[in-house]
């Protein structure tokens, strides 16, 4: 007996099989795949000899030529991804970290410089702005307030080098407030239990139809790799700084008005504050003539929604605030008065010139430019002490570094110069004092505050 088969049925049965397997998660690979990419990063690591230390020379002046601080370059691999066509990447801002040479690859193979840095470290983000004019396949952004307990996620990025490397699992929390390992601390993080590894930080975590909600972040592990319990920031954070391109480098966040809040709950036994069942956030300061203040909140108000969205608590509040988009606001709250309860339902409009006050950089801070090895400062405002990260309007602000100059690749636009060696600089007159004391000095010592975080560096003549 001889069996003849059909060429045409093999073919058909095997393509019938592969659809078959192209399941909805590897559809949603599919879609997501072109706009994923790699950041890999270059830093410097400067450190004191250690001879300094062994022969106490390390703060003679004298001595310290000939002994210069030793400088590592140290390189690292993380995860990003394309969130605007005119190349926009989004990626967590501790995955760059104080790099001075950052490049991004994607899946094509092409790789590209980056020209600008937009850092939120609140949120542990970062937007790199590739330095190409070409339009990109920008990843769509999906709803992180729209997330069930259970639902399929999908993580993908570089764990330990392996690139596009993908992992499955389901949401385990939509809303946990959590510390990373820096003690930042995040509010309505994404739980997961796919598998997160050094490497996926600032990738993109997807749903079950290949949308971003979510930037891969970090794991709770007792032994450093995936234990099941990984945290992504949610994508209306990623909204949020994307659309800051379309309008202004502005966080209002910090702007519109209420500066202190806690839940009602906890305060109408000692407070004249209305009963909202426990829900809502009690307003117990506002910023004098904010735009909240100018609308008609007042202290022991309890805020119970913005622009819609339910403020249960201070996750939610904080959640919705991060999702706030555009340049109009609407308020509901009650206001305890005379015979019971009152609710209200407020609108209202940030003025454009308000749009342009938060520049990024503090570059908005300069009253006067000073510059010394290639660095040009400026004196600071309180509000861009507040920006920047310092406790105060002390110092002057780093606006720009020329390239080639001592001062080229150790500091940045927005840091802030606090001291010269052991001369405090709190203004330009004291950063032009300090100069004419140590120019001379072919090594010197000048520390900074950036984002937040105090460090010194040494800039040298050559």
């Amino acid at each position: 007996m001889v069996l003849v088969l059909s060429t045409g049925w093999v073919v058909s049965h095997a393509e019938d099989s592969r659809d078959l397997r192209r399941t909805p998660v590897v559809i949603a690979v599919e879609k997501a795949a072109p706009s994923v990419a790699n950041v890999n990063t270059e830093s410097l690591i400067v450190t004191r000899n250690p001879l300094n230390e062994l022969f106490g020379f390390g703060n003679d002046p004298f001595f310290r030529p000939f002994f210069p601080n030793q400088v590592q370059r140290v390189q690292s691999l993380g995860s990003g991804v394309i969130v605007h066509p005119d190349g926009y990447v989004i990626t967590n801002r501790h995955v760059i970290g104080n790099a001075q040479s950052i490049k991004v690859s994607l899946l094509d193979g092409r790789v590209f410089d980056v020209e600008q840095v937009i850092s939120n470290p609140t949120d542990d983000l970062a937007l790199l702005k590739l330095k190409a004019t070409e339009k990109f396949p920008a990843i769509k952004i999906g709803d992180s307030h729209d997330l069930m307990v259970g639902e399929t996620v999908i993580a993908v990025g570089n764990p330990f080098g392996f690139e596009y490397s993908v992992t499955t699992g389901v949401i385990s929390s939509p809303n946990r407030r959590v510390k990373t390992s820096d003690k930042t601390e995040i509010s309505g993080a994404i739980q997961t239990d796919a598998a997160i590894n050094q490497g996926n930080s600032g990738g993109p975590l997807l749903n079950i139809n290949g949308e971003l909600i979510g930037i891969n972040t970090f794991i709770v592990t007792p032994s450093g790799g995936s234990a099941g319990v990984g945290f992504a920031i949610p994508s209306a954070r990623v909204t949020r700084m994307v659309n800051r391109l379309r309008t202004a480098s502005w966080s209002w966040r910090t702007s519109w008005g209420p500066t202190d809040h806690q839940r009602p709950g906890l305060s109408q036994q000692y407070l004249d504050v209305p009963d909202t069942g426990g829900k809502g956030l009690l307003v117990l300061e506002l910023e004098e003539g904010g735009y909240a203040a100018q609308a008609g909140l007042r202290p022991a108000d309890v805020l119970v929604s913005v622009n819609g969205k339910p403020v249960a608590d201070l996750e939610s509040y904080r959640s919705v605030i991060a999702s706030v988009t555009g340049t109009r606001l609407n308020l509901a709250f009650v206001r305890r008065e005379r015979g019971g309860s009152r609710a209200y339902d407020v609108s209202f409009d940030f003025p454009e010139d308000a749009l342009k006050k938060g520049g990024e950089g503090g570059r908005m801070a300069a009253r006067a430019e000073l510059e010394w090895m290639g660095v040009s400062v400026g004196e600071m405002e309180g509000a861009a002490a507040r920006a920047l990260g310092a406790a105060r309007a002390e110092g002057v602000v780093v606006l720009k570094v020329a390239e080639g100059s001592p001062a080229f690749g150790l500091l940045r636009p927005g840091d802030v110069i606090t001291r010269m060696e052991d001369a405090s600089v709190r203004n330009l007159a004291d950063f032009r004092a300090a100069i004419g004391r140590y120019n001379d000095y072919s090594r010197v010592r000048v520390a900074v505050v950036r984002d937040g975080q105090r460090r010194t560096v040494e800039l040298s003549r050559g």
